[in-house]
């Protein structure tokens, strides 16, 4: 898929980190440096996200949807553009520490035009059409899903 970048904004790590690190929960798996349990509010590599993914079981998350709290409250200074060699679809973006990009994605097949309408734009199988079906499973042969 292609995405282009709408915009970076910096923002305060250190502030985030401390947030996002004291959800981790108290933790009977056992940290390789210390050989002793994880403490409460101390990362745990590859346990996270540390919060859930639904926008209702947690405040920190500011009623969006994702296992992360959300870094709106850390934003710092102004947004800041694309440069120009960024214009355009992309597949590779440069993401910089310290900073969220915003992308916009593309949910369609690189080779259609970029002004396919959007009833055309969909891959060439569709999990849910017995038809076209790779994978998953067919509920209707009637259903097609854009994307």
């Amino acid at each position: 898929m292609q995405f282009q970048v709408i915009n970076r904004q910096n923002f305060n790590t250190n502030k985030y980190s401390k947030v996002y690190n004291a959800q981790f929960p108290a933790s009977k798996q056992i940290d390789p440096m210390t050989m002793l349990p994880y403490p409460g509010g101390v990362f745990i590599g590859g346990y996270g996200p540390p919060l859930g993914y639904d926008p209702g079981n947690n405040t920190l998350s500011g009623g969006k949807y994702g296992g992360n709290p959300d870094v709106t409250p850390y934003l710092q200074g102004p947004i800041q553009l694309p440069k120009p060699q960024e214009a355009g679809w992309k597949d590779t973006i440069m993401a910089l520490p310290g900073q969220v990009t915003r992308i916009a994605v593309r949910w369609a097949p690189t080779d259609l035009p970029t002004n396919t309408a959007p009833a055309n734009a969909f891959y060439p199988f569709d999990p849910m059409r017995a038809d076209t079906a790779t994978c998953g499973t067919a509920t209707s042969s009637t259903t097609r899903t854009t994307r």
